[in-house]
């Protein structure tokens, strides 16, 4: 018999982010995966995200997941990381991410 550690903050909070994350809708999980690949954060958020989406249309979810993230990805302006553009950096995540997380935010 094995014995499950769950004093351990990494284990007990990829326990409960995972079984947070099967309560989101599939556009929200989503959502997640584009914050991702367009901020580079919460990497592990849009893994399990992406896991649980395709868990999801394993069981017959017909909402097209790839499609919508291409599609949304493409509508999303290209932020090159250096110094001059920090400050245009924060005006666009402000102005059009931040919405985009709020339009599909349906927990």
């Amino acid at each position: 018999m094995s014995i499950v550690n769950f004093d351990s903050n990494i284990h007990n909070n990829e326990f409960w982010t995972r079984l947070k994350l099967k309560q989101f809708c599939s556009r929200s999980l989503a959502a997640n995966v584009i914050a991702f690949r367009v901020l580079f954060i919460n990497k592990k958020v849009s893994l399990y995200s992406m896991e649980e989406l395709f868990y999801r249309k394993s069981l017959g979810d017909d909402f097209d997941y790839e499609l919508f993230i291409n599609s949304e990805m493409s509508k999303m302006p290209e932020i090159k990381n250096n110094n001059q553009n920090s400050g245009l950096i924060k005006n666009i995540i402000n102005r059009n991410i931040s919405d985009f997380i709020k339009k599909y935010d349906y927990r």
